[in-house]
């Protein structure tokens, strides 16, 4: 993340994802700089690769796989025990991606606004969204 659009969080919406998520499950924020400086390659041994394996889970329901990994050999290792423990197993390239669509999710603050919700509502249809959900913060 930090190599394809820089260190900058602010900046950086894949890796304010992943620093997000990393928060969530209470990584410290030293192991978190650590990691965005070495995928940066202010560190020794910084290339991560991103990569998408396509599966099928138990009753065959289609899986993709996103991770992110310094060694692709362990990873497809890892991910292959995964899911032949729980009754998986892997399709070839293009047998469950097409199933699935990518989707954004924004949140914009009330506060600041200058439109009124309904302009906005209108505005975000034409644009072409799934939906709008209101709340009193957002």
């Amino acid at each position: 993340m930090a190599t394809n659009g820089g260190t900058d969080v602010d900046t950086n919406a894949s890796l304010w994802l992943v620093v997000y998520r990393a928060k969530a499950v209470n990584m410290p924020n030293d192991n978190i700089k650590r990691a965005i400086d070495k995928a940066a390659g202010n560190k020794s041994g910084g290339h991560y690769d991103e990569i998408t394996y396509e599966s099928y889970g138990p009753g065959g329901i289609a899986v993709l796989v996103h991770v992110l990994t310094d060694n692709r050999n362990r990873i497809w290792a890892n991910v292959r025990v995964a899911f032949n423990k729980n009754g998986g197993n892997f399709g070839e390239t293009g047998s469950v991606a097409y199933m699935f669509d990518c989707k954004g999710y924004i949140v914009i603050e009330r506060e600041g606004l200058e439109v009124d919700e309904d302009t906005f509502m209108l505005e975000a249809i034409e644009a072409g969204t799934d939906g709008v959900i209101v709340s009193d913060e957002a």
